[in-house]
């Protein structure tokens, strides 16, 4: 019995059990009736009758839904597509406005007319040339090469859809940039054609996943296309409200203002020109109006009437580089880069000494991490003496920093190697073994 023939006796049994009642005497009658024996004459019993009419009905039910859905029938919260004989029905094709898609790989074989696609190779696969689409297809035979590091700022950055073609892993191997495609583990409990990811404009992160169909998956095909439709209005290339690059005046840095807000307090206010590091990001930037908008500012603390907070810009999906400010009452302003690609996971403060634990993910259960030491005095980033360099490597697991007197004390992850394996184990073990380290300062 195949999976949907065993969803269609569940959901009859679950009928029956719930909406018919009968007495014992009752019940074994109608067993009898159903037990095999020799051909005789049924005589009318009014409960058989109603058993079997509701039996009937609701396999009648069931059957009209799933002919009326145009992506098969929907149970729990899985939408199961397909199960058509022979070509796609009529209700399932795409019947929407025109798409045009980029493939990486082989074009696939589609029912629809209004769909144009143009195969790119890796040389072409830059952000610049991926916003030319509705969206980008890649396919089986470039799966492992799209899931490389260098290509990962492509799939969080360019606000397009992305669809992975016939794999079960999801979107994590193609925007975690330490993660290889080979080592990804398929979706637990599920045989997915497709997984279609989009980071949003808004910051919003979609993913949707897809079932095999029929035939060559055209009608798998043709959900993909209604999802892109759907959300053309989340995408680089559907928001009217952003402006291009070259209608931006952004030379001196005078109109654009960054604020951050404080619980409780006045809003701090800085013009992006007292920021060198931000104001040359956002400069060389394709659309510094989309990238001002998804900065993002963490309020610290306030120390000797000055105010520290934490801009967080080249975001991906999940990690920024890191760049701590520092403004005083007289808008006196300061700033200084403290880390790359990463997030903020806990700070420490002992008088004029800052400590900011940063971390960086690999796939979903991997974090590395760094430590950035500083002055707040002076505004000055220490470097670790040269046997704690580790501690700014982004190379083993950091559980925790605390002061002890004017030192730091540093909990790390005690490992043969800081391979990806060995802290997925180290994980395992709830975190242990751990050694302490102590920065001391003199």
């Amino acid at each position: 019995m195949d999976r949907f023939e065993t969803e269609i006796k569940k959901e009859v049994n679950d009928f029956l059990e719930k909406n018919i009642r009968f007495t014992h005497e009752e019940g074994e009658r109608i067993r009898e009736r159903i037990a095999p024996r020799k051909k005789r004459t049924i005589r009318f019993s009014p409960v058989y009758w109603t058993v079997m009419a509701a039996a009937a009905s609701l396999f009648i039910f069931i059957s009209i839904s799933f002919i009326s859905s145009p992506n098969g029938i929907s149970i729990g919260n899985t939408t199961l597509l397909g199960f058509m004989n022979g070509e796609e029905q009529d209700s399932s094709i795409y019947k929407g406005k025109d798409l045009t898609i980029g493939v990486i790989g082989a074009a696939p074989e589609i029912n629809e007319k209004q769909i144009a696609f143009q195969e790119i190779s890796f040389e072409q696969f830059t952000i610049e040339e991926v916003r030319k689409f509705d969206a980008v297809f890649v396919m089986k035979e470039s799966l492992s090469t799209a899931a490389e590091k260098q290509y990962t700022k492509i799939f969080t950055d360019s606000h397009i859809p992305f669809f992975f073609i016939d794999s079960n892993k999801g979107a994590y191997p193609f925007i975690e940039e330490n993660l290889e495609y080979e080592e990804a583990a398929e979706i637990p409990y599920h045989n997915y054609f497709a997984t279609g990811y989009l980071a949003s404009i808004d910051g919003e992160e979609m993913t949707w996943t897809y079932e095999p169909s029929n035939e060559k998956n055209k009608g798998s095909f043709s959900a993909i296309f209604k999802t892109i439709e759907d959300v053309s209005h989340k995408t680089f290339n559907g928001n009217e409200d952003i402006t291009d690059t070259d209608d931006v005046e952004i030379s001196d840095g005078k109109d654009l203002t960054l604020v951050v807000e404080r619980s409780g307090r006045e809003d701090i206010q800085i013009a992006i020109a007292k920021l060198p590091v931000l104001l040359s990001y956002l400069t060389q930037n394709d659309n510094p109006d989309l990238e001002m908008s998804r900065l993002r500012s963490t309020f610290i603390l306030t120390h000797q009437q000055k105010d520290y907070f934490l801009v967080s810009f080249n975001c991906g999906v999940k990690l920024c580089d890191q760049l701590l400010v520092e403004h005083s009452s007289k808008d006196e302003v300061q700033s200084i880069e403290v880390s790359e690609s990463s997030i903020l996971q806990d700070v420490k403060q002992q008088e004029d000494h800052l400590a900011l634990l940063f971390g960086r993910t690999e796939g979903v259960a991997v974090v590395r991490n760094q430590i950035a030491l500083l002055d707040l005095k002076e505004f000055i980033k220490f470097s670790p003496p040269k046997q704690l360099e580790v501690l700014e490597s982004f190379e083993y697991p950091i559980t925790r920093i605390e002061w002890k007197d004017n030192d730091l004390q540093v909990y790390i992850a005690v490992l043969e190697e800081p391979t990806f394996e060995n802290i997925m184990e180290w994980n395992k073990n709830n975190g242990e073994p751990i050694q302490e380290l102590l920065w001391e300062f003199k």
